[in-house]
């Protein structure tokens, strides 16, 4: 399963999330069913052919997508649910993907920040297509603020950046736009909002402004040298639910 999982990522479709070994091994190894589906494509696994518990060697789409789409990528979800009702419906065997959250966090962070309560999660830059622009990295100062909130043109999975930023980013970053967000993961589409805080720049004279307006942002966008701080990013608490993501504190 680990490996058809990685040839379907790799020669088939990019998985909109991709389980690491370790996540693949221990999940497929605790699971109380066997995940299994049709072959979808012409090409075959590139190891571990000719099992006698799986009756094709061809890539079975559905399996992949089942095991890194849903069990993998909506586990903490399904974890919650499960502490709700799982004693009632008789699934204390499912209780493993508690284990499995710790093993799944601990690789999304890759080992930073050992003791911190929220570490850094790369996922959303993980296997990037060439190109895309990265804005920040995970945890990083001078990256998003996150601010808690929506306005009338955001919502669910739909963010609001200041649009000084939008201006300071050579409008690289329009109304619409689609961006993968570190928390609280998957991806967002971008609106305005003037009443968060907007970016920090330094000059060519050496000046440092935070900029409060577009207005303001287009007068000084040719005289800035380096963005110090993005600004803040408007992110509505119901996103967080949704996935089941602990809250993160706003003032970072």
């Amino acid at each position: 399963m680990v490996t058809e999982v990685i040839d379907y990522h790799e020669r088939v479709s990019n998985l909109q999330y991709f389980p690491s070994k370790e996540e693949l091994e221990f999940l497929v190894s605790k699971l109380p069913v066997q995940i299994d589906g049709d072959p979808t494509a012409e090409e075959e696994v590139s190891n571990y052919k000719d099992l006698d518990r799986i009756e094709t060697n061809r890539i079975r789409g559905g399996a992949c997508l089942v095991v890194a789409e849903c069990l993998s990528q909506k586990a903490a979800k399904v974890f919650v649910q499960l502490q709700k009702w799982g004693k009632e419906m008789n699934m204390e065997h499912w209780a493993f993907l508690e284990e499995f959250l710790a093993i799944q966090k601990k690789n999304k962070a890759k080992g930073d920040a050992k003791d911190a309560l929220i570490k850094p999660d790369y996922t959303f830059i993980k296997d990037l297509v060439a190109g895309r622009p990265v804005i920040t990295y995970p945890l990083r100062h001078g990256g998003f603020r996150l601010r808690y909130g929506r306005g009338r043109n955001s919502g669910f999975s739909s963010d609001a950046i200041h649009p000084a930023t939008m201006v300071v980013l050579n409008n690289f970053i329009a109304i619409g736009t689609q961006l993968k967000t570190e928390r609280p993961g998957k991806s967002t589409a971008i609106a305005v909002c003037d009443t968060i805080e907007g970016p920090i720049v330094k000059l060519k004279d050496g000046s440092v402004m935070l900029l409060d307006t577009e207005e303001e942002a287009r007068r000084v966008n040719k005289e800035v040298e380096e963005i110090l701080y993005l600004g803040d990013i408007l992110i509505n608490y119901g996103d967080f639910f949704n996935r089941a993501h602990r809250l993160v504190p706003a003032i970072q």
